[in-house]
């Protein structure tokens, strides 16, 4: 089965651009911005509301498609393309059908990273989000075997992920992290692993502004693991949680990495240790 088109989208490994389906536009969040989730706190005597940072919130996106009696197998109509077409719809039918859990939902397209390395050039870039069904998807006949139709998805977590970024920070030496998504990296598959010896391990974001400290002793050797996303923090040697021992300035969030550039830097009261940052860029 081959795409019929360079930009296309897919569901768990299944994609939706050939020449026996294929979504033909996208409407919905995709071409606007997630709902916000929050609201301004009322003060007594204080005009108006007093202001509250916000969170993106989850949002639905439609695939308008079409399918046909293509065969799949050779993209050529089938001899009974009635049949065809209805082994085909039902072939998708059950891939969006999942009550009990979710869809991996990748899209690639081509994309102009705004800030960084690469500005403003066109690459193809592969981005996947979590995704489950929201709609009936009623089909509506166009011809003799076929139909179009609307695939709604919600995606709980609004954003579409693009591959692991990982980036070594020796001590002492600011280095420059790349966001290359159009969204904050904060929470989702973000990790710090701090590598001893170090005392009181600082890891500064200075574009943003932010900072965030690991109130403990990192022996020669051993090392802990913080997930961003989880807010946890394991020590290696003997697993001990150290989650209480974090403190941070400048954001609610322990680290995180704007659009962009993002100037990092490895601190502590002492060591020569190092850490190592993980984290998929998101994208709106």
């Amino acid at each position: 089965m081959s795409n019929s088109s360079q930009e296309f989208w897919y569901v768990n490994g299944t994609s939706l651009n050939t020449y026996a389906w294929a979504v033909k536009t996208f409407g919905g969040s995709p071409r606007g911005l997630p709902p916000l989730r929050g609201g301004d706190i009322p003060v007594a005597y204080r005009p108006g509301k007093l202001f509250r940072s916000k969170l993106p919130d989850s949002r639905v996106i439609s695939l308008l498609m079409w399918t046909a009696g293509i065969d799949p197998s050779t993209s050529q109509p089938a001899s009974d393309v009635n049949l065809q077409f209805s082994d085909n719809f039902q072939m998708l039918r059950n891939l969006f059908w999942t009550p009990d859990g979710q869809l991996s939902l990748t899209r690639q397209w081509r994309y102009s990273q705004p800030v960084g390395v690469g500005m403003g050039i066109p690459t193809m870039v592969a981005a996947t989000a979590q995704v489950q069904i929201a709609g009936t998807m009623d089909p509506t006949m166009t011809g003799q075997g076929r139909a179009d139709f609307a695939i709604d998805l919600l995606l709980a977590d609004p954003y579409f992920y693009g591959p692991s970024l990982n980036y070594t920070l020796p001590y002492g030496v600011t280095t420059n992290v790349i966001n290359s998504g159009d969204a904050e990296a904060a929470y989702t598959s973000s990790s710090i692993q701090l590598t001893g010896p170090l005392i009181n391990p600082t890891l500064v974001n200075t574009t943003k502004g932010i900072s965030m400290t690991l109130n403990t002793v990192i022996a020669s050797g051993d090392s802990v693991t913080i997930d961003v996303g989880s807010f946890s923090a394991i020590r290696l040697s003997d697993s001990f949680n150290l989650t209480g021992a974090i403190t941070r300035t400048g954001s609610k969030r322990w680290m995180s990495y704007g659009p962009g550039n993002n100037s990092i830097t490895l601190t502590a009261t002492s060591g020569s240790g190092s850490a190592y940052i993980s984290f998929q860029p998101p994208y709106i």
